[in-house]
């Protein structure tokens, strides 16, 4: 048999027809249209505000309330855990803090696109997450929005009330130095809570962004003059131990993750921000933020510890001299 016709033969039984080759050109386009919409459906529309905070006042905001009483505990928290080990462990929970703020900004955002709405808080995004998560989960998704303000509100009247019993002990010790004035620590919460009574008629924050920029002020010349008495005074570096026992280390790891104490100002201070995807990235507001709270809280922690050692109070201001 010539080749030629085996040839046609072949070609003939086997050579696709027509409708097989509409079939797989057909095919071949759901494909890439199924592609294209899946690919609609994630990049969902962008969020814009015409007004809001700026990149430095938000930055201001974070910082002034990151930075609380809980850095000046921080020697304790060394002194818990041994030198280095305490040193690393602020750190470390400074990068899980800055990690779990990042995912939760994230989640908001992309949740907040999805449904349209430029602002969810802490609540509305543990509801909007269950509304858009597996279907058992779905019809718990008003009980989990209760919890997760329950949980926020607890957690700042924890955190206000330290410092709040903080500024009315420290306030009464300045005035009995500075001046002849003596009453009780409770006149002085009492007086304590007149401007911070003040403070919270503010609703804006823009408005607290002012307060916090003085605030920012006078905390960085209180830290300067803390931190000139720590690096000048005679430090026992080498008496002290670089890590203690797992007890000690476990009750650090409390002190140091109540030192970072300003979660629940993440979600309102990103719904103000005038372009949210400054809050995110390498150099948004929480990453740059949180690396500068690192960095005090480590150097506070790091000189308060080898300046007194384990002789070191609960609050490093109990140590320094009434001259500083």
């Amino acid at each position: 048999m010539p080749v030629s016709t085996i040839s046609a033969d072949v070609e003939k039984y086997w050579r696709p027809s027509d409708a097989t080759s509409e079939a797989a050109t057909s095919s071949s386009t759901t494909i890439s249209t199924s592609t294209s919409e899946s690919d609609d459906e994630i990049s969902l529309p962008s969020i814009t505000r015409k007004k809001g905070l700026s990149y430095l006042m938000t930055l201001l905001n974070f910082l002034k309330g990151m930075i609380g009483p809980g850095c000046l505990s921080l020697p304790v928290a060394f002194k818990q855990s041994g030198l280095w080990c305490g040193f690393s462990l602020v750190f470390i929970f400074g990068f899980l803090n800055n990690y779990c703020m990042l995912q939760l900004v994230h989640c908001s955002q992309y949740l907040s696109r999805k449904k349209g709405d430029a602002h969810l808080d802490y609540g509305n995004v543990a509801y909007e997450a269950c509304e858009n998560s597996f279907k058992w989960l779905r019809p718990y998704k008003h009980i989990v929005r209760i919890i997760v303000n329950t949980t926020i509100i607890a957690l700042q009247v924890g955190i206000c009330s330290v410092f709040y019993v903080f500024v009315g002990v420290h306030t009464r010790e300045l005035m009995e130095y500075y001046t002849s004035f003596q009453a009780s620590t409770t006149i002085y919460f009492i007086i304590v809570a007149i401007p911070m009574i003040l403070i919270n008629f503010i609703r804006t924050l823009k408005g607290i962004g002012y307060c916090s920029a003085v605030g920012n002020v006078l905390m960085i010349i209180s830290l300067g003059f803390i931190f000139q008495y720590l690096i000048r005074a005679e430090h026992v570096m080498s008496e002290l131990p670089w890590i203690s026992d797992f007890n000690g280390i476990l009750t650090a790891c409390g002190s140091i993750l109540y030192s970072f104490e300003g979660q629940a100002m993440v979600l309102p201070m990103e719904n103000k921000l005038k372009n949210p995807k400054n809050m995110i990235g390498p150099f948004g507001v929480l990453s740059t933020g949180m690396s500068l709270v690192s960095v005090v809280y480590a150097a506070c922690g790091f000189f308060g510890y080898i300046t007194y050692g384990n002789s070191v109070e609960g609050s490093i201001t109990l140590n320094l001299p009434n001259s500083v």
